[in-house]
């Protein structure tokens, strides 16, 4: 299953902790070599960004949300999608 996230960090609470952004930075790296973030952006202007994930299930995508090391300093818009079919390569 394919899932778009928005995220944002929440700045009122977030601490200056270069610690957790490092580590932070290594589980989406993680993630990437895993196959799981499709693609990335960031916002604009703004803290937070939009990524195309790959995950078995529900479960398994909240289980990967839980786990960012910043998790408790961010927002998440999470939306399930397929393939438009229009936009479908042909074998």
């Amino acid at each position: 299953m394919h899932y778009l996230t928005e995220s944002r960090i929440i700045k009122s609470v977030m601490p200056d902790d270069p610690d957790l952004r490092q580590r932070e930075g290594e589980y989406v790296r993680d993630l990437a070599k895993q196959g799981k973030i499709i693609f990335a952006y960031r916002l604009v202007g703004g803290r937070g960004s939009f990524m195309l994930w790959d995950a078995a299930s529900n479960d398994e995508m909240h289980q990967i949300l839980a786990g960012f090391p910043m998790n408790k300093y961010l927002e998440f818009k999470v939306i399930p999608v397929v393939p438009h079919p229009s936009f479908v390569k042909k074998q």
